[in-house]
C-alpha cells in the first residue's frame, strides 16, 4: 500500500509543500511583512510586561523602575493598576478599528502601517525618557499601544494579497 500522508487525500504533497516554501523565502515581500510583524511582536510584549510598572509609577511616584524587581512597587496585586491597565487597550481597540475602517476605505495599506508603527516606536523611545513624569509617560504608553495594535487590519490585508499574488 502505498502513503500519501495526511487524513483524506487531496493535501499538498512534500514537494509542492517545500516548492512553495521555497518560494516564499525568496520573495522579498514576505521578508518585509515578517519584519514588520517581528517589530510589531516585539512591541506587544514590551507594552505587556512593562506597561503594568510603568501604570505603577503613575500611581505611586516613589515606585522606582531599576530592574526586573522594582523596589516598593506592588505591581499586579494593586487594583488601581489593573483598572488603568486598561485604558491602552481600550485605545488600541478604537484604534485598530478605526485604521482598519480608514484603510479599507481609502485602499491604502501601506502608510497605515508605516505611520502606527512610527507612532508606537516614538512612544516606546518617550516612555522611559518621560518616566519622572509618570502621566506623560503613561499617555506616551497609551499611544504607543493603539499605535501598535491598530496594524492589524492594514497587515492582514498585506499577507492577503502577498498570498495572492497581488
Amino acid at each position: 500500500a502505498q502513503h500519501h500522508g495526511g487524513g483524506g487525500g487531496g493535501g499538498l504533497s512534500r514537494g509542492k509543500l517545500w516548492d512553495g516554501a521555497v518560494q516564499a523565502a525568496r520573495n522579498a515581500r514576505v521578508w518585509w511583512l515578517a519584519a514588520i510583524w517581528f517589530t510589531a511582536i516585539c512591541s506587544y510584549y514590551g507594552i505587556l510586561f512593562w506597561g503594568p510598572l510603568i501604570i505603577q509609577q503613575v500611581i505611586d511616584p516613589t515606585c522606582k523602575i531599576t530592574g526586573s524587581d522594582p523596589e516598593g512597587c506592588p505591581g499586579k496585586t494593586d487594583p488601581r493598576v489593573l483598572l488603568l491597565s486598561t485604558v491602552p487597550y481600550v485605545a488600541a481597540t478604537a484604534a485598530l478599528l478605526l485604521n482598519a475602517r480608514h484603510s479599507q476605505a481609502t485602499g491604502e495599506v501601506r502608510w497605515h502601517i508605516i505611520v502606527p508603527m512610527a507612532l508606537c516606536a516614538a512612544g516606546l523611545v518617550l516612555t522611559p525618557v518621560l518616566q519622572r513624569l509618570p502621566a506623560a509617560s503613561f499617555c506616551v504608553l497609551t499611544v504607543a499601544t493603539a499605535a501598535v495594535w491598530s496594524i492589524y487590519g492594514p497587515t492582514s490585508r498585506l499577507w492577503a494579497e502577498t498570498d495572492s499574488g497581488a
